[in-house]
């Protein structure tokens, strides 16, 4: 491998480990207020959904070939 794929593929993984921390982050924060609150677990899931579905398009928005 060349140094200038090495570094894109060390640049790819921390831009997925921030992203992944990002998103796991914000997840805390939401049910930590959820349960303050007595927010039902079947709203907690439905968010979840959702968290998961705005950072799965980012990752992929990210991440798609350029053609």
């Amino acid at each position: 491998m060349r140094l200038q794929e090495i570094m894109g593929h060390v640049i790819t993984m921390i831009l997925i480990l921030g992203l992944f921390m990002v998103g796991i982050g914000i997840t805390m924060w939401m049910f930590e207020k959820f349960q303050d609150y007595y927010i039902s677990w079947q709203i907690q899931l439905a968010v979840l959904g959702l968290i998961l579905l705005i950072f799965g398009g980012i990752a992929m928005k990210l991440f798609q070939e350029i053609r």
